[in-house]
């Protein structure tokens, strides 16, 4: 009994051996001292239950690992990735998980970085243009970056779907949601692209003259009806355009009883402007006297929509840092222009948007044509006051371009309208003197 509980087996090939042996007297294994062999006969100690339970599952777990892998290669798949983006690329994630996570929530996530970066943007450049364009160009950078995204999104969400054991149907809704976000984006992508690289470069202009502001403007001169006006200050001298396809409308017409600012224009004007010349004397109706001036035009841009500046509005039009009055408030609404016919020059007041077109800031603030429309391309609508004043035909050619207020000459656009700068100046002047009274 004594030698049975000096004694211990070999776990090997169950050999007895001595308590305080390292080797195995038969098989020559190295002995460790917690060691019981598997099965024994009958008088011989039996092995640890929960030795062999823990030797067992760890035997298991191994065999489990190796078999994942192994199997997929068996049925022709290839081991599952360890990136995360590599799985949803190969549609390895969970249809949920695709759709919500990778699909959903980044684009959202995407599309917020977007507009908190073009409308920190359109705000910063106010005050700003360096930062500005800053902003600009991150957002456009954050644009291609979804689309790339979107690539990405399409296909692992694709894949995941064909690969989806549940209802069928929800396949073919998902891949019905892939296809019509391509679908609006590809109808989009012709006006975005063309317009993005047109405010980038309109940008980057506008960053060059930032720098070089320190150059003195030279003085404006400007003939009229024969006769040299030449400003005594030295102010910005805008580009003419030439031989645009000119049109006439008044207020009263067709869709013109308001404008694109003011949805009270033929009220507050007093009435329709009645283009019949036999209606008409010294170039206003004469019915009544109109309350709005009415020598104006309409250009084929506005710089607002659902009430905030569009984007490229700070970039585009050269007077926005000095006009800017507030959120909203149109810089190119009452602007005056001179329009040339010939040896004569008139002058009028940007009241309305058109003809046709409301975004062609190529056009009217940069150098390329008016977009082709139904009046042959016509970049410019004037009043009946304007039209008599140059005779021009109902379809005719001029050239025109803008002006500054102090270098608008005296004649019949500043006799009327509350919207007329000289006309407000001669009331303010005649309130001061009635005050010093």
């Amino acid at each position: 009994m004594s030698n049975a509980m000096s004694s211990n087996f070999c776990s090997r090939c169950g050999a007895s051996i001595q308590a305080d042996a390292n080797f195995c007297h038969a098989c020559g294994a190295r002995i460790q001292k917690s060691e019981v062999p598997p099965s024994q006969s009958a008088g011989r100690e039996l092995p640890s239950p929960s030795l062999r339970e823990s030797v067992a599952q760890e035997k298991q777990n191994k065999e489990t690992e190796l078999t994942t892998d192994q199997r997929r290669v068996l049925e022709g798949k290839r081991p599952l990735s360890k990136s995360y983006i590599a799985r949803h690329w190969r549609g390895e994630l969970s249809l949920p998980r695709s759709f919500w996570v990778n699909g959903v929530l980044l684009s959202v996530g995407l599309l917020l970085a977007l507009i908190m970066l073009t409308d920190t943007a359109r705000v910063v450049m106010r005050t700003n243009i360096h930062t500005g364009i800053a902003f600009l160009f991150a957002s456009y950078t954050v644009f291609w970056i979804g689309f790339v995204a979107a690539i990405w999104q399409s296909v692992g969400l694709s894949r995941s779907a064909t690969r989806y054991s549940g209802s069928p149907v929800l396949e073919v809704f998902v891949k019905a949601i892939i296809g019509l976000a391509w679908l609006l984006f590809f109808i989009k992508v012709p006006k975005v692209i063309p317009e993005t690289v047109a405010i980038s470069t309109a940008a980057v202009r506008s960053f060059v003259h930032s720098g070089n502001s320190h150059n003195p403007q030279h003085s404006d001169s400007t003939s009229i009806e024969g006769k040299a006006i030449t400003s005594q200050v030295r102010i910005h001298r805008y580009p003419s355009k030439t031989n645009i396809v000119t049109t006439f409308f008044w207020i009263g017409e067709s869709q013109h009883e308001r404008s694109v600012w003011n949805p009270k224009w033929m009220q507050d004007y007093g009435g329709p402007d009645n283009p019949d010349g036999s209606k008409r004397r010294n170039y206003i109706p004469i019915s009544f006297v109109p309350r709005q001036n009415p020598f104006y035009c309409a250009l084929p841009y506005n710089d607002v929509y659902r009430g905030q500046f569009k984007p490229e509005a700070p970039l585009v039009i050269p007077w926005f840092k000095q006009a800017y009055a507030g959120p909203g408030e149109s810089v190119c609404r009452h602007r005056w222009i001179a329009i040339r016919k010939g040896n004569r020059t008139c002058f009028a007041q940007w009241e309305d948007c058109g003809p046709f077109s409301t975004d062609d800031w190529q056009y009217v603030f940069g150098s390329e044509r008016p977009r082709p429309n139904a009046n042959h391309g016509a970049g410019l609508s004037v009043s009946p006051a304007v039209r008599d004043y140059l005779g021009l035909a109902p379809t005719d050619v001029i050239d025109w371009q803008f002006v500054e207020v102090r270098d608008v000459p005296p004649g019949p656009w500043r006799s009327y309208g509350e919207n007329n700068h000289f006309v407000i100046a001669r009331q303010i002047e005649q309130q001061a003197e009635k005050r010093s009274h």
